[in-house]
């Protein structure tokens, strides 16, 4: 392995820890995401899930992966702060790494992508941790993979439970 290589497989892995890099390509076109809502299908699911105490709603300022309104980004978001998680949560920049997210995209295209590249970026760079991803439509719920599958579980039936 040469060391610019390297150099550039470092830096992509920055960029993917930080949730730069590609992103699905959101369009106008068939939009499904018109009347989601990512808080409130992070309420929901809090009222099924007991060790959720919080759902924080991301906005502009506080999105940690610069997606939020942006071209080929969500359309909302909102975190799931699950008590079992032992590192804290950042109260500026909620993530995933809190527990669980909610991410509307424009579509279930979009949404997809999305949760395809995550899951590459894993796969590639274990040192990132993993996650499960559960797809519904334009609507991604991304659990962090710091919790057991049985937690995992919950979450999908809960998600799914929601139709």
């Amino acid at each position: 392995m040469s060391p610019s290589f390297g150099v550039v497989s470092l830096a992509l892995l920055v960029l993917a820890a930080c949730g730069g890099g590609t992103t699905p390509s959101g369009t106008n076109e068939g939009d499904e995401s018109q009347k989601m809502d990512a808080a409130a299908v992070a309420n929901d699911l809090k009222g099924s899930i007991e060790k959720v105490t919080e759902v924080r709603v991301v906005t502009e300022e506080n999105d940690p992966n610069d997606l939020l309104g942006r071209p080929n980004g969500y359309t909302s978001a909102a975190v799931l702060v699950d008590s079992r998680i032992e590192l804290p949560c950042d109260k500026k920049e909620p993530s995933a790494d809190c527990g669980a997210t909610v991410e509307v995209w424009k579509s279930e295209e979009d949404a997809k992508r999305r949760s395809d590249y995550i899951q590459t970026i894993q796969k590639e760079a274990s040192i990132l941790g993993s996650e499960y991803n559960y797809l519904d439509g334009p609507v991604l719920l991304r659990v962090t993979g710091e919790l057991t599958p049985t937690v995992a579980k919950k979450y999908e039936a809960a998600f799914k439970d929601l139709d």
